[in-house]
Parts: C-alpha cells; structure tokens; sequence
C-alpha cells in the first residue's frame, strides 16, 4: 500500500501540492525512499521543516516527495513502514523505527 499522492520535485515551489491537513509523507531521491514521516497538523508544514533542515540532516538529500491526507496519520505512517521492510528487508535510512 503505496503513498496515493503524486511524485513531485522537494523544492518550496511544490510545497502547496502537499495537504494542509494531517497525514503521511515520504520523501526520496531518484533512486529510493529515504523517509516515511507524518503530521497530526498540517503536512505541509512539516515538509517546509524537512526542506529548511529544521528535521536534521538525512532528510536532505531527498530530491522528490508523495504525500497524503490521512485521518490517522500513526497508523498509516505504521503500515507504510512495515510494507517497506516487508518489501526491503529493512525500514528507510532515515527513519529510526516503527512507531
């Protein structure tokens, strides 16, 4: 069960393609995902955040980012992982755990 939003460049530009409401994001460069994150506020917010480093620095090489509303954000944020290490063998570099 994929992220439903839409590849988009992480550039400030795109940021106001991404939900202003709770939900899931992950961001990636060409080649893998690096983070599954989520917001219980705005996701948008939390994407601004990641793009001005305020999230630490393995969220910066992200080039592209999906994001979606979501009324539970936890628990999908929690499916979308698990899917990831069923698939992968391991979660995101950028991720710490499954919350």
């Amino acid at each position: 069960m994929h992220i439903m939003g839409d590849h988009v460049p992480f550039r400030p530009e795109n940021l106001d393609r991404a939900p202003d409401s709770p939900g899931v994001y992950l961001l990636e460069t060409r080649r893998e995902t690096v983070y599954f994150g989520e917001s219980r506020d705005s996701v948008r917010s939390r994407l601004r955040q990641h793009l001005a480093g305020q999230a630490g620095d393995c969220t910066q090489k992200a080039t592209h980012f999906r994001a979606e509303a979501h009324g539970r954000p936890i628990a999908r944020l929690r499916e979308l992982l698990r899917e990831h290490l069923r698939a992968f063998g391991r979660i995101p570099e950028c991720n710490d755990s499954i919350p």
